[in-house]
C-alpha cells in the first residue's frame, strides 16, 4: 500500500508530465519508505515498459540504485564507484540513484558526487534523502530541487547546529570553502548566545593547550563580543573571516 499523499503523487506526476526533470531532488521528511516509493514512482513513470513496474516495485530493477550508508556516514569510496557506475550507464533506459542519509556525506564524498552533479549523464537522476533540505551542504543542495513529504510526527526537527564542531574540522572547512557559503551556513543555524560562548570557551581551552595563540586571540576576541548587542548570526560572520586571515 503507497505510503504516499494524494499531494504528493499530483506533485510527482506534474514533475513527469513536464518534461522538464531535474538531474537531482532532495527528499525531505522523515518517512523513508514514502521517499523510496516517491523514487520509485518517477522511475515507473520513466520506464520504457509497464513490465518493469513490478520489478522495480519489488526493488529488482537494473536501474535502481540504492546507496545506504558505510558505517554512519558516506565515504569517499562509494561516491567514487557511484561515479563510475553512471558514467558507465548508456542507451535509453533510465537510472534512478536513491541516496539514503546524504547529508552523512563527509565532505571528500560530498565534493566527488558535486562533480557528478555538475556534470550529470543523461537518463540519471538523482535522489536524495535528508531530514531537511537545509541538512544538505550548500553545494550539493545548489544542484537539487526539494520535494518535502512532510513529517509523520508533531516534533519537527530543528536545522542542524552547523557550527557545533571541533576547531580543527571548521578551520579546514575555511580554507576549503569560499566566504558566500560560509554565510548561508551561518545564516541557517540555531545557534544561540549561550551556545556559542559556550562553543568558542571550548574552543579557547582546546587552542591554549596545543598553542595556537593567534587563532587562541581571534577566539576570545569574539567572547568578548558576546557581552555587546550583537547579532550572533554576524558575530558567526566575523569569526570566519577573521580565521581566514590567519596564516
Amino acid at each position: 500500500m503507497s505510503s504516499l499523499s494524494a499531494q504528493v503523487q499530483t506533485h510527482l506526476s506534474a514533475v513527469l508530465s513536464s518534461g522538464r526533470l531535474a538531474n537531482a531532488y532532495c527528499l525531505s521528511g522523515d518517512n523513508l519508505e514514502a521517499k523510496l516509493q516517491a523514487a520509485r514512482y518517477i522511475l515507473k513513470g520513466l520506464a520504457a515498459r509497464p513490465s518493469d513496474h513490478v520489478l522495480i516495485d519489488e526493488g529488482r530493477y537494473f536501474g535502481f540504485v540504492h546507496i545506504l550508508t558505510d558505517e554512519g556516514s558516506h565515504k569517499i569510496e562509494t561516491m567514487r564507484h557511484l561515479r563510475r557506475q553512471v558514467v558507465s550507464q548508456s542507451g535509453d533506459a533510465w537510472m534512478v540513484v536513491f541516496i539514503e542519509k546524504a547529508h552523512k556525506l563527509t565532505l571528500q564524498a560530498a565534493n566527488s558526487l558535486l562533480k557528478v552533479l555538475e556534470e550529470p549523464p543523461e537518463n540519471v537522476v538523482f535522489f536524495l534523502d535528508a531530514p531537511m533540505f537545509q541538512s544538505l551542504i550548500p553545494t550539493i543542495r545548489s544542484r537539487c530541487q526539494n520535494i518535502s513529504l512532510g513529517f509523520s510526527g508533531e516534533n519537527i526537527p530543528e536545522p542542524p547546529l552547523l557550527f557545533d564542531i571541533a576547531y580543527d574540522q571548521l578551520l579546514s572547512d575555511i580554507q576549503s570553502r569560499p566566504l558566500n557559503e560560509w554565510l548561508v551556513l551561518a545564516e541557517s543555524s540555531k545557534i544561540d548566545r549561550l551556545a556559542l560562548q559556550d562553543m568558542l570557551q571550548y574552543w579557547a581551552g582546546s587552542l591554549r593547550e596545543a598553542g595556537h595563540i593567534k587563532a587562541l586571540e581571534v577566539v576570545m576576541q569574539n567572547v568578548g563580543y558576546l557581552n555587546r548587542p550583537v547579532n550572533v548570526h554576524s558575530l558567526l560572520m566575523l569569526l570566519v573571516m577573521n580565521l581566514q586571515e590567519l596564516p
